[in-house]
């Protein structure tokens, strides 16, 4: 999730206008839930874990389906997303060699 994060921050990368306050709210649902998996990881037995509450994500569902909307992209999120499940690995990847490359000048 904090990778999830780190790719909606990305400057590199600019979403349309039109889904600028849905990527927001997607970022804040993540970053509240951050907390939520960070005491799960921590938990001292499985109730705990079980039991663990998540924050509220109808807004962040209702974002997600406009920027799907927006996109043009269909609602099935499953469906649409094949071929793509690890899309993430290659813009981590694209995200990394750019910093290295913008330290490399500052040196």
């Amino acid at each position: 999730m904090r990778v999830q994060i780190e790719l909606f921050d990305d400057e590199y990368h600019l979403w349309p206008d039109e889904v600028s306050d849905e990527i927001t709210v997607l970022r804040d649902f993540d970053i509240a839930a951050l907390g939520t998996l960070s005491s799960i990881v921590n938990t001292p037995d499985y109730q705990t874990a079980y039991y663990a509450v998540w924050p509220d994500g109808t807004e962040s569902q209702a974002a997600a389906q406009e920027v799907r909307y927006q996109l043009g992209l269909g609602a099935d999120t499953e469906a649409t997303c094949v071929d793509y499940q690890d899309a993430h690995v290659g813009l981590i990847a694209e995200k990394q060699e750019r910093e290295a490359q913008l330290a490399a000048q500052d040196e």
